[in-house]
């Protein structure tokens, strides 16, 4: 633990989830005064900032396989709109309405090799390897 650094969550949000921001919404926050571990003065100065949690819903686009001339606005009907969320969601309780929704599905993500997370190169494979049969 690190007592240098100090985690501010709010209480709970408009749904009374708690420590949980509300999306589209900005924060404001003060400090005043902050007491030293290893005494009992107060040190006063004033710092702050505000924030800005971004929405839910942080983009839409739209895909086909038979043109690249798609966008939100203007798209295939043969095609795909995609809605890029902030954060995971549970597809199963979205509640999305539309005329004649066929299917909500996740998107695809790339598989991520373990070994590229580490730090440092890759491991190469062997100079001399094996041979087949």
């Amino acid at each position: 633990m690190d007592q240098r650094i100090l985690e501010i969550r709010p209480v709970k949000d408009k749904f009374g989830r708690a420590g949980k921001w509300d999306f589209s919404t900005a924060y404001t926050y003060a400090v005043a005064r902050a007491y030293p571990l290893e005494g009992d003065l107060g040190i006063d100065f004033s710092s702050g900032n505000s924030i800005q949690i971004l929405p839910l819903l942080a983009s839409v686009s739209a895909e086909s396989v038979r043109s690249t001339h798609v966008s939100a606005d203007i798209f295939d009907p043969q095609g795909k709109l995609i809605l890029h969320f902030a954060e995971p969601i549970n597809k199963d309780g979205l509640q999305i309405s539309g005329r004649k929704i066929l299917a909500k599905e996740y998107g695809e993500k790339c598989k991520l090799d373990p070994r590229a997370m580490k730090f440092g190169p890759v491991p190469r494979a062997s100079k001399n390897p094996t041979p087949r049969s």
